[in-house]
């Protein structure tokens, strides 16, 4: 499949201008003709047609005499059904309806697309003229709609009687006979005669050869005349191609001439028929025809209509491109409302700053900020000792790499900048500035504070301590309480299993992870030190929050973080591991939304069995493998269990942090497929409640797997050490509310010990 991606904004321009204006005023115009003052029709087995005399309309009036004298009923009104079983004929008695509900679902079909042109902006490489193409057959679609409403009911009943007449006229002389006997002789016999040749006569020239067709298709027996009769109707209401009686006729029931028939006839009627071939009464030589009498008839109507629809679609396109929509909280905005905010990121200085965990965080560190001017070049300086700012004063000095967000970012400049730190010193403060040069000016812009972390132990016992959370709200009270209340622990790194921001993978939410980064800034450091961020992606930083995406639709979550020094751009894997003091790793791995469960199989695999096949293994990713609210059997914890399980056991991972179901949860310690076991298995912690969590399901029985399930805000606080590790579920009061200890035996493996804190214990 071709990749997707984000292609300039006037495509959806293109779109509105091309389908909005045409389709409304088609619409409208055609819902407006003035038959159906005349037509009322009625949804069931039968309907009524009624009609009503207007200057001019002799002819009309004398066809409705005429079929009213063949049928027997009162010459106001012509009965007719609805034939049972048949979609097209109760449409077409209801006429009216029918494309009332069209044209709303076209409405809707349009404001749809329009908008998710305006949400994503995407097409298909190149090939965006398939797209214009896919447009245009729903036009034809809706347009060849229009043709049923373009040939009035009216013109359907009274065709659809003469058939009936002219079968009639040649049924066997008996039948005429009887017919005729019911008649009284005399004035009304003869009456009721010249009636009959009258309408005879109506039907001759210019289109007999058609009648004559028309007979003998349908008069080889009586009993199946009904059933050629309906047969033998088109969408347009006609026989065989014949135009409704009203058109051919006049006043004295001779053949009209089409010179004298008004233009509000001719767009009845369509193009002029007495010069037509059978080939030319194809709808679409008349149906342009009907179009432009329409717009010339009303021009005055269809001017201000089209100019008002052009400058509405127009618009509501402008109003919703780029649109974001962005949950927990709910917002939206878009281009315009943008603009009104004015820039995120101003230009001519660092926007924000912060720090994403390395493979090796004793050794390395990733630097990252945000500017909007273009650089010439990026660089960190930094020292272990403080020098305040003074770029000269620093001892180490490491360039930077960035990327220019501008082919996606259109509401700004956007430049991404990632400074990769090496061959640091273990368990070390070092102070740090970021700065660029313009390419306008050559100006060197300096961050104006300097900032400060500390490395990582690189010791082969000592432990450490790390923080977990996930499943985020944004600029939430409660997130950012959980934030500071681990940022008190004295953390190494806080890591967030998924739903960073709920910007739903929309490029045009860039905004949601600017207020995420300045929150982290704020809040995300330990008297001064900054501390690395470690994520995992969850669903909600696809787009739409699915699954199975592409790179280009996870984009803000993809450019913004990486974990892995030299690691940049679209190919970056989203899998990665990363190594804790000497004796202990922890492997974040995609669940499902750009890469798949399988792709990650030998990459785990080639990983646990040699460069860190002597490590305490955890994992941490968004969708549960055992879900504590869900049901068991969903798709991606099943995918889960099936390809990641079986590496588990093999490689004893101690503890799989998961997320996704907004609640906390511990399970016991867990084998394949959820055999409960005593020692060498996985306990799953989670189920991120970041500020975002659900009512306990007391509905749904706890399963079998769980050790606790509730209801809580909260992050787990990990002490990770060669034999030993605790883990502590704290809420955003900073009470400790679960304990976990798991201990090493001599064999390798690892047992729990659930304990259940004293007041004491939890006081302290």
């Amino acid at each position: 499949m071709p990749h997707l991606y984000y292609v300039n904004r006037w495509y959806t321009i293109y779109a509105s201008i091309a389908t909005l204006p045409i389709l409304t005023v088609t619409h409208l115009a055609l819902l407006y003709i003035p038959q159906f003052r005349h037509f009322n029709g009625h949804a069931g087995g039968g309907g009524q047609m009624k009609s009503q005399s207007t200057n001019g309309d002799e002819a009309l009036d004398e066809a409705k005499r005429e079929l009213s004298m063949i049928t027997g009923n009162a010459p106001g009104t012509t009965s007719f059904r609805s034939p049972p079983n048949s979609i097209k004929r109760f449409l077409m008695s209801n006429l009216q309806w029918t494309l009332i509900v069209v044209d709303v679902i076209l409405a809707m079909f349009l404001t749809g697309t329009v908008l998710w042109l305006g949400i994503s902006e995407v097409a298909v490489e190149n090939w965006h003229v398939v797209f214009g193409l896919i447009w245009c057959l729903g036009w034809c679609t809706v347009w060849f709609l229009d043709l049923i409403r373009v040939r009035d009911a009216f013109d359907w009943v009274a065709a659809r009687r003469a058939k009936r007449a002219s079968v009639a006229n040649r049924a066997s002389a008996s039948k005429t006979s009887s017919i005729q006997q019911r008649h009284t002789p005399g004035q009304d016999a003869q009456s009721s005669k010249t009636q009959r040749d009258h309408y005879s006569r109506s039907h001759q020239n210019p289109i007999s050869t058609l009648t004559k067709r028309s007979n003998r298709s349908s008069s080889s027996s009586s009993s199946s005349s009904d059933e050629d009769e309906e047969d033998s109707f088109s969408n347009n209401g006609t026989v065989m191609g014949m135009p409704p009686t009203s058109a051919l006729v006049d006043a004295s029931g001779s053949p009209a001439n089409p010179q004298n028939v008004s233009a509000s006839r001719r767009f009845l009627s369509g193009p002029d028929l007495h010069k037509s071939t059978p080939s030319d009464l194809h709808w679409t030589l008349w149906y342009f025809e009907t179009i432009k009498l329409g717009i010339q008839e009303r021009i005055f109507f269809f001017i201000p209509l089209f100019v008002t629809a052009l400058f509405l679609s127009l618009g509501v396109t402008l109003f919703v491109e780029r649109t974001c929509i962005c949950i927990h909280p709910q917002q939206i905005s878009t281009r315009i409302t943008r603009m009104l905010q004015g820039v995120s990121c101003q230009p001519h200085k660092v926007c924000f700053n912060y720090l994403t965990l390395p493979e090796k965080p004793a050794e390395e560190m990733i630097v990252k900020f945000h500017a909007s001017s273009v650089p010439l070049e990026s660089a960190v300086y930094y020292d272990t000792v403080p020098r305040f700012g003074q770029v000269e004063a620093y001892q180490h000095m490491a360039l930077c790499h960035w990327i220019d967000m501008r082919p996606y970012i259109k509401d700004e400049d956007r430049f991404i900048h990632s400074c990769d730190l090496t061959s640091l010193t273990p368990n070390t403060t070092y102070y740090f500035i970021t700065t660029f040069v313009e390419q306008e000016t050559s100006t060197r812009i300096v961050e104006n504070r300097e900032m400060k972390f500390k490395t990582q132990h690189n010791s082969p016992s000592e432990p450490v301590r790390f923080a977990v959370s996930g499943d985020r709200q944004s600029m939430s009270t409660i997130s950012k309480a959980i934030l500071h209340q681990a940022t008190l622990q004295d953390i190494s790194f806080f890591v967030l299993g998924g739903d960073l921001v709920y910007d739903n993978g929309m490029i045009h939410c860039y905004r949601r992870w600017d207020k995420f980064f300045r929150e982290y800034e704020a809040y995300g450091n330990y008297n001064g030190y900054y501390i690395p961020l470690l994520a995992s992606i969850g669903n909600h930083e696809g787009l739409f929050w699915q699954f199975g995406v592409t790179p280009l639709e996870a984009l803000n979550y993809v450019q913004m973080i990486s974990h892995k020094v030299g690691d940049t751009g679209l190919d970056r894997k989203l899998n990665h591991i990363h190594l804790l003091g000497q004796h202990s790793t922890l492997t974040i791995l995609d669940s499902g939304i750009v890469q798949t469960h399988q792709s990650q199989v030998a990459w785990m695999d080639n990983m646990w069995s040699t460069k860190y096949a002597n490590t305490n293994k955890l994992v941490a990713y968004h969708a549960p493998m055992y879900p504590s609210s869900r049901d068991f059997d969903y798709i991606w914890g099943s995918t889960g269990r099936k390809y990641w399980e079986p590496l588990f056991d093999k490689y004893n991972v101690t503890v799989g942090f998961e997320h996704h179901d907004h609640l906390f949860k511990r399970t016991k310690m867990l084998s394949t497929e959820g055999q409960i076991v005593e020692k060498g298995g996985t306990i799953y912690l989670g189920d991120g409640s970041m500020g975002i969590s659900r009512p306990d399901p007391v509905d749904i029985p706890v399963p079998h797997f769980l050790a606790k399930r509730g209801s809580r805000f909260h992050f787990w606080l990990v002490d990770i050490a060669r034999d030993w590790g605790t883990y502590r579920a704290i809420d955003h009061y900073g009470e400790t509310f679960d304990i976990l200890n798991m201990e090493k035996n001599a064999n390798g493996e690892w047992k729990s010990v659930e304990n259940v804190l004293t007041e004491e214990e939890r006081n302290s």
